[in-house]
């Protein structure tokens, strides 16, 4: 699950530059802010994943480990409260 999400990323970003380009177009407005920290959010939720990820490949378990952590129920270890946090941010489509 957390890998499917992580996969979506750039489609996040490429759905966001159209439209942040297409209100751009049609209106005079300074949009510079909101761009800038779209992009923040997003740069910082793609480490968060990076981050996510790496640990999980770097620790050796058994697979029933790995699928508690990739979905986040497992709430005795603080790495999943923060994927279940993580993950909440980002949209389904």
């Amino acid at each position: 699950m957390i890998k499917f999400r992580f996969d979506k990323l750039t489609s996040i970003m490429n759905k966001h530059e159209s439209a942040q380009d297409e209100v751009e177009c049609l209106d005079e407005a300074d949009y510079s802010l909101e761009r800038k920290e779209f992009e923040n959010q997003y740069y910082q939720v793609e480490n968060n994943f990076n981050a996510i990820l790496y640990t999980l490949m770097d620790t050796p378990s058994r697979p029933s480990s790995t699928r508690s952590r990739l979905s986040g129920h497992c709430n005795h270890n603080p790495r999943s409260i923060k994927v279940a946090h993580t993950l909440s941010y980002l949209p389904l489509n």
